[in-house]
């Protein structure tokens, strides 16, 4: 995932931050953090919600809505 940016400045959307939980989520499960159900991976959809819940707070995305933040970039946007 590449997050374009312009001036050091990139627009983060809820798309975006669900594309991080995601990515958290997968490398939990790959390095064995935690276990994947069978039951359909309701557990990863959990954490995975929980997470996103949690970056969209911290930078006051409204999940409801289509939107976006400006957010500075401290990295070369890629993810």
């Amino acid at each position: 995932m590449e997050i374009k940016h312009t001036n050091g400045i990139m627009k983060v959307t809820n798309d975006d931050t669900r594309d991080v939980a995601i990515r958290v989520v997968e490398y939990l499960i790959d390095n064995k953090y935690i276990t994947e159900f069978e039951d359909e991976n309701e557990w990863d959809f959990h954490i995975q919600d929980v997470i996103h819940e949690k970056i969209n707070k911290l930078l006051n995305i409204d999940n409801t809505l289509v939107e976006s933040v400006d957010v500075k970039c401290v990295t070369n946007g890629e993810l």
